[in-house]
């Protein structure tokens, strides 16, 4: 599956998301602040749908916070990396947080810059690049033909 059919289906189902896209700036400041580029297939994610909360439980982390009625819901992507930092998680420079889901932290190798970036989870999973990881662990689980008959 590809990056963009992975966007069509998160597209598709937005109204089961709480998220506020990216602009090009919000982006561009992101950068900025991690010193280096972000993989495009992130930060198509990011101004596409946005980052905040994918099917009521992952957590995307963007480039600003996700604020509802004065209530932080899910932090940015910069404040969640110097808090984990402060709390004794280290990782290389180029390994990043961006999503947490049930206590679990996953990382993204963005030492490709643009290019692919396979992402790392706490408890040592790994995935190919973000298509893959959002396949795997994002994206509801196709309903069988058996299930929808019942």
């Amino acid at each position: 599956m590809t990056m963009d059919e992975v966007l069509e289906l998160l597209e598709r189902d937005r109204a089961l998301h709480l998220t506020q896209r990216c602009s090009e700036r919000d982006l561009d400041i992101l950068e900025d602040g991690l010193g280096r580029r972000l993989p495009a297939a992130f930060r198509g994610l990011l101004a596409r749908v946005g980052g905040g909360i994918l099917y009521d439980r992952h957590e995307v982390f963007g480039a600003r916070r996700l604020i509802v009625h004065d209530i932080e819901l899910v932090p940015d992507l910069l404040s969640v990396r110097q808090r984990l930092e402060a709390e004794g998680h280290s990782w290389p420079d180029h390994l990043i947080p961006f999503h947490r889901s049930q206590g679990i932290v996953h990382v993204m190798d963005v030492s490709r810059g643009e290019g692919p970036a396979a992402v790392l989870s706490e408890t040592g999973q790994s995935y190919a690049d973000l298509p893959d990881f959002l396949r795997a662990v994002v994206l509801p689980r196709p309903r069988s033909a058996g299930l929808d008959a019942q």
